[in-house]
């Protein structure tokens, strides 16, 4: 069965059907204005227009094409004047495929102008060949299902979150239907550690790292972008103790990514229609932890005090080669460090 579509155009009711009004790929008209020959230049806005009213294909772009594409073209802009690596005030870009796929990420492309993030974007996204991860044998599968809303963390009215722990390598999924798919894998430490995260991914991803309630204040102390199956991009920084949460989304700063991850077929609703699928959906996410790090500080537990129980840590350590109470470095714990502890003293 063919789908139709209902324009209301000079105050009547139109139905378009998509089996007609093909615009022809060799129209150079402007689609704003009126001219002698069949069809317009922006080829999806030509075939919404042709799909109304099949003469405009087929004779001439008249006025009554100009008003039917003030009504069906919105957001249509492909293919547009300039290429797609170059900044235009005008939406759009002149590979159609390309063209499309950007707007797909970012609507702001095809409703208002083609500037650097689009341009930025286009090279981002545009003549990638889909990549698919090398999964290790120890990889942990992700809870949640595909489509599933099971660990979105602070996003979920009553936060949930899948679990990480030190050494461990999660495989996950994600797509860009709504609500937004964001995965919250949350972990506690004892120490201050030493983390170092790894992200690869088959689409644009990135993850952050969080701390604190969701009712706020937050700590982010990292963020950072996957490679597309290039192997892991690594991440390492300093953490007090504490309840944490790594969060992996799809997109990026630089790629509002609004669509092009989508379950499987087999797996989507009966009554949904398929979206474009620019890029694979899984992602390989890891995390080491190192809880003894040299941290410099005297403040041992993290608490932001300096006070009897970090005192305790270096009695505890005392002689030791180096480790979370060896504070100045030096590979062993001594007086040097005790020194330190007392200088800072915060009580």
């Amino acid at each position: 069965m063919n789908s139709l579509t209902l324009y209301v155009v000079c105050g009547l009711l139109l139905v378009a059907s998509d089996a007609f009004g093909q615009c022809n790929p060799d129209a150079t008209g402007p689609c704003d204005e009126a001219h002698a020959s069949p069809g317009c230049i922006v080829t999806e806005c030509c075939d919404a227009v042709c799909a109304v009213d099949p003469i405009c294909c087929e004779l001439d772009w008249d006025d009554f094409c100009i008003t039917i594409r003030e009504e069906a073209c919105e957001g249509l802009s492909c293919p547009g004047p300039q290429p797609c690596g170059e900044i235009a005030g005008t939406p759009g870009c002149s590979d159609q495929t390309c063209c499309r796929t950007v707007c797909d990420h970012d609507w702001y492309c095809c409703y208002i102008e083609w500037d650097q993030s689009c341009a930025e974007l286009s090279a981002s996204v545009c003549d990638r060949d889909p990549c698919e991860l090398s999964t290790p044998p120890e990889a942990r599968l992700e809870e949640e299902l595909c489509d599933e809303r099971l660990n979105d963390g602070c996003n979920l009215l009553l936060p949930a979150y899948s679990s990480i722990h030190c050494g461990e390598v999660i495989l996950g999924t994600t797509t860009t239907s709504s609500p937004r798919d964001t995965d919250w894998y949350q972990f506690t430490l004892e120490v201050p550690t030493t983390l170092t995260l790894s992200l690869a991914s088959e689409f644009p991803a990135q993850a952050v790292l969080f701390g604190g309630p969701c009712a706020g204040p937050f700590e982010v102390p990292l963020l950072f972008e996957s490679t597309l199956c290039e192997g892991p991009a690594q991440r390492e920084i300093v953490v007090p103790a504490g309840t944490w949460s790594i969060v992996v989304s799809p997109g990026r700063e630089s790629i509002s990514l609004r669509q092009g991850l989508q379950c499987p077929l087999d797996e989507l609703d009966p009554d949904e229609d398929p979206q474009p699928v620019y890029f694979g959906d899984q992602y390989l996410l890891e995390l080491d932890c190192d809880p003894e790090p040299c941290l410099g500080t005297a403040d041992l537990n993290g608490d932001r005090r300096v006070d009897g129980a970090d005192l305790t840590l270096v009695l505890a350590g005392w002689g030791s080669n180096g480790g979370l109470a060896d504070i100045d470095c030096s590979g062993i714990v001594d007086g040097a460090d005790l020194t330190r502890i007392l200088a800072d003293w915060t009580g």
